[in-house]
């Protein structure tokens, strides 16, 4: 350590680059010097995970980007003390976040921990930071708990449009008119290419296009509803392996949805025949438009049609490929 002060600038910043985050941090608190040098040098973190514990209590976890399986920061301690060490990831500008996620499974006995942490959150970044400041997270996961309609906006409009582009919820609050009209106008949504929510929702399937990426379930679907999000697939140019997953609560008529076709209706099985199920009544393969290397594979089942963009060469391979992401 005698030669690291005379060493020069640039060979430090290779180096810290470099360096894993929890290295990171504690050269960071060598000195003035050194936090100015790793906060000069952006980071990339795979996955950051918050869960509401009891008594104003956060667990908060680091999984760096390229070292799998390794938990490289994690602990549970007060509200603010776990937010300081998450904007701190964001020193730097160009630092980005792939998944955030927020699980709060003791949500019975404190039903606003979530709203709260995230009100938390949102009085820290502005009291701390400047109106343009977001949040570079590129995905934002929460299937434990329960959050507000507002909470849930304004958590996304703290985030960088340029970076969002996923969202995966259990359950969707935001139900009002006035809201969902807000939510749409902004940014964020509009970026959006993945949208995957689990519970029934009672909302227009119109709100939800066009997407990349779409699972979601309604109570019914009607015709003219899954032959639009078919023409969304194969009018517009997506990347393979996009597909729509749409889950029904009632029965959906083959018929009345054969009858929007623009081609005559043909079952094609992907797979051979000694894998095929009865599970998926029918497989419809639709040219594409923009592409002559895809098909769109649309399989149509009782309560359930999903259609993907496949290569042509990997039909089976491409269908299923992005189901658990």
């Amino acid at each position: 350590m005698e030669l690291w002060p005379i060493l020069p600038d640039t060979f430090k910043t290779s180096v810290v680059k470099k360096l894993d985050y929890k290295s990171r941090c504690r050269l960071r608190k060598c000195s003035k010097t050194e936090r100015s040098l790793v906060d000069s040098c952006p980071v990339f973190i795979k996955h950051v995970n918050f869960e509401p514990r009891v008594g104003n209590v956060i667990y908060f976890s680091i999984e760096e980007l390229g070292v799998p399986c390794e938990i490289l920061h994690d602990k549970a301690c007060n509200t603010q003390e776990v937010l300081q060490d998450f904007l701190l990831l964001f020193k730097n500008a160009k630092s980005k976040v792939i998944q955030l996620s927020i699980a709060h499974y003791n949500f019975q006995r404190q039903p606003d921990a979530v709203n709260d942490f995230i009100a938390s959150l949102l009085n820290e970044i502005g009291s701390q930071y400047p109106k343009s400041f977001k949040l570079k997270i590129q995905k934002l996961e929460f299937h434990w708990g329960e959050m507000k309609d507002t909470s849930l906006l304004s958590l996304l409009k703290i985030f960088d449009p340029k970076v969002f582009n996923a969202l995966h919820l259990r359950n969707f609050p935001i139900r009002t008119l006035v809201l969902i009209e807000e939510l749409l106008e902004t940014e964020q949504w509009k970026n959006l290419k993945d949208i995957q929510i689990q519970e029934k929702l009672a909302l227009p399937l119109d709100i939800f296009h066009p997407k990349d990426i779409l699972s979601v379930t309604f109570h019914s679907l009607r015709a003219d509803d899954a032959w639009k999000c078919i023409q969304n697939f194969q009018f517009k140019p997506r990347p393979f392996q996009s597909f729509f997953r749409i889950f029904t609560t009632t029965d959906l008529s083959l018929t009345e949805i054969f009858s929007h076709f623009n081609v005559p209706a043909k079952n094609e099985p992907i797979e051979k025949s000694y894998y095929l199920n009865d599970y998926f009544k029918h497989t419809q393969r639709f040219q594409l438009t923009w592409t002559q290397e895809c098909i769109l594979v649309v399989k149509i089942a009782k309560r359930q049609i999903k259609g993907t963009i496949c290569r042509k060469t990997f039909l089976v391979d491409d269908f299923d490929e992005m189901d658990d992401l």
